[in-house]
């Protein structure tokens, strides 16, 4: 979701999902929309999350109330 595109951007976004009615909602609030459909279109949900706390821990909780089966790579110990 870019802030804005240049005309001289070349950048092809055709391969990217916009939700129909996202155009005018917020930037911040967008976000937070298109990642609540992406839980709802997934049967697997690959998260980041290392900390109980913030937007990716809040989105995890969204996930296991829906019955989703999470893939946290905040796990993983190298």
């Amino acid at each position: 979701m870019p802030k804005k595109r240049s005309e001289f951007d070349m950048t092809d976004y055709s391969d990217t999902i916009y939700p129909d009615g996202l155009e005018k909602v917020p930037r911040k609030f967008a976000i937070d929309r298109r990642n609540r459909m992406m839980i709802d279109w997934s049967n697997i949900v690959i998260i980041y999350v290392c900390y109980p706390f913030g937007g990716s821990a809040k989105f995890r909780e969204i996930a296991e109330k829906k019955g989703k089966e999470i893939i946290n790579l905040g796990n993983l110990k190298t």
